[in-house]
């Protein structure tokens, strides 16, 4: 790549179109989006479960310290094993989305070992991003959403380019110059859509269709949103490479094949 390219302003995002795409790719493949999510999603949904049987003993009077407390432990557990399948479920999803996008099929096993593949390095690099958006947030919100946007596509860097934990979040921030409001763009209305769904779900259905089926409701719409943030991170990572150094998705997925 010359320099006259480097110098070039890289072209611009389009927010629409890439939720618009993040959306289709979803719903083209969505079984396959959902059960990656699920598996990710699975100790949330057991710890969920595991509340609304401790409320209902409760509501019914016999209910132990001991239950409640044991119940406490294995949310710890739960919480520790979500951390890590999450970046599992996230990894899968970008390769199945990855392969949409260059019309190809995928299997739900097949993308989580392309997700285990590359386990280490993500973890990594999640902890390297989670720890420095954090310790910006301290001072300021200001700084961790710069951080967090200048992160975004950190993921994918790691799993397509096979790069290390600093090295991702070093790439992200390349890919990223020129198009970080747009990049924030997305995420704001992608985490707001998220919050708004959420609230109503949590305090709106409850009065109309009690706490256990709200409840349920809930984790299906975490399951979706799981499904569909990861989509969206593919696609935003696609559209940055395409505009920095015009190549097409066949070569970004040479790596899988």
């Amino acid at each position: 790549m010359t320099d006259t390219t480097m110098a070039a302003p890289p072209p611009s995002l389009r927010v629409g179109e890439v939720l618009n795409r993040a959306f289709a790719l979803l719903s083209g493949d969505l079984v396959k989006f959902l059960a990656l999510a699920a598996i990710a999603l699975s100790p949330l949904i057991l710890l969920a479960l595991l509340g609304l049987a401790a409320a209902h003993v409760t509501t019914a009077g016999s209910a132990s310290v001991g239950m409640l407390a044991g119940f406490g432990g294995v949310g710890i557990l739960l919480f520790v094993l979500w951390m890590v399948l999450s970046v599992l479920g996230q990894a899968a999803a970008l390769y199945g989305a990855v392969q949409k996008m260059r019309s190809q099929d995928f299997s739900v096993g097949e993308s989580l070992a392309r997700g285990w593949a590359r386990f280490f390095p993500i973890l990594g690099m999640v902890l390297l991003q989670t720890l420095g958006i954090v310790f910006a947030s301290i001072f300021f919100v200001i700084p961790g959403l710069m951080f967090l946007t200048t992160w975004y596509v950190a993921l994918p860097a790691c799993v397509i380019e096979r790069l290390g934990p600093a090295a991702s979040l070093g790439r992200s921030n390349d890919l990223t110059k020129g198009n970080r409001w747009r990049v924030f763009g997305i995420i704001a209305a992608v985490y707001i859509a998220n919050a708004i769904v959420q609230n109503v779900i949590k305090y709106g259905l409850p009065a109309i269709i009690g706490s256990i089926v709200s409840t349920i409701a809930i984790l299906l719409w975490m399951t979706i949103f799981q499904a569909f943030n990861a989509i969206v991170v593919a696609v935003v990572y696609h559209d940055l490479r395409v505009a920095r150094e015009g190549i097409d998705i066949d070569r970004i997925a040479a790596v899988f094949d």
